[in-house]
Formats: C-alpha cells, sequence, structure tokens
C-alpha cells in the first residue's frame, strides 16, 4: 500500500496497517513484520528499568512524524517529536532533554534549517551521546555521506519502508543498550 502526498511517498510493507495520529487511542497498533529476535528484547528493553528509553524524533512532515511516534510508542519507548529545526536545536541543546535519549531520528530537510547542522551542532556538544540516525528524501551517495561523516550511525532515503526503518533503529537502539 502506498500513501502520496505532496513532498513523499511512504511504503508499508504488506501486512501493515496505518495507525491513528489520535494520541488519545489507547487502542490503536502497528503491526511491522520484523522477523529477527530483536523486537522482544528491545521491547522487554523499553518497558523495562531501562535509563535510556526516549526516541526523539525530528521532521516537519506532521503525518511521517504522528507515524514514526505512534510505531516507537507501540514498541514502549517515550517519545519527543519535532517538527522545527531550532525547535530540535533548543530542545537537544539541553542536557537534561538528551540523558534518557537512546536514539535520534533526524531529518535533513527542515524548512527552517538543514538537519545537518543539527547534528554537526549537537555531536560537537554531545559526541556519541546517542545513536542517529539520518532520514531524508537527499538520497545522493554525497548527502548521505554527508551525514554519516558528521556522526550519524545510519542514513535512511525517503521514501523508506517502514519496518526496514523499524528494524534499523531497533537494531541501533540494542548495540547503544549493550
Amino acid at each position: 500500500v502506498e500513501r502520496r502526498g505532496p513532498r513523499r511517498r511512504i511504503v508499508f510493507g504488506v501486512g501493515c496497517r496505518r495507525v491513528s495520529n489520535s494520541a488519545a487511542s489507547d487502542d490503536a497498533r502497528t503491526d511491522f513484520p520484523i522477523t529477527s529476535g530483536i523486537e522482544g528484547q528491545i521491547t522487554s528493553m523499553a518497558v523495562g528499568t531501562h535509563k535510556k528509553n526516549k526516541v526523539i524524533l525530528v521532521d516537519d512532515d506532521e503525518d511521517l512524524l504522528g507515524l514514526l511516534m505512534s510505531a516507537f510508542k507501540n514498541k514502549g519507548f517515550e517519545v519527543h517529536g519535532i517538527s522545527r529545526g531550532q525547535e530540535a536545536m533548543t530542545y537537544l541543546m539541553d542536557e537534561k532533554n538528551t540523558q534518557s535519549a537512546c536514539l535520534l531520528v533526524l531529518d535533513r530537510m527542515l524548512p527552517d534549517m538543514d538537519g545537518l547542522q543539527i547534528l554537526k551542532t549537537f555531536q560537537a556538544r554531545f559526541p556519541n551521546r546517542v545513536p542517529i540516525l539520518m532520514l531524508s528524501s537527499l538520497s545522493a551517495e554525497k548527502d548521505m555521506l554527508a551525514g554519516l561523516k558528521e556522526g550519524a550511525v545510519d542514513y535512511v532515503a525517503k521514501p523508506f519502508s517502514l519496518p526496514i526503518l523499524m528494524h534499523k533503529a531497533l537494531s541501533l537502539i540494542a548495540k547503544e543498550h549493550d
């Protein structure tokens, strides 16, 4: 199933359902066909007593942000979503906001700034504090390498498969908890 918007195409894998963006809907579920044993390991870490249980998501696409927030919440993570670059910069520079973070998913093309600038500034202030996964429609090799050289541990180009993104994210979180 494909959902098209004015600037992007999100591909949902076979067997996946779109969740409601309503935070009030407790019975909303997202099924991700993640086939490795990592899912159970991560779920137990997320709902357990681990100090690092927050996923920070930065993307200006409100639909995508809502979808990703729901996906991580359904895995038991605390989630903080941000849609503007300057707001993300302010939030990330406050040490107390990132102490419990286990992953930062950062869009490259934000309306008010390049996510690469956020990445550089965050890495300069808090080197290797949290794994950073870049998510962007900039999919040229030079763009991907720029993100990786600045400290992102992975780079996913849009359009993307939600189950693959979740698998990559959960794998990065598992490595962080080891």
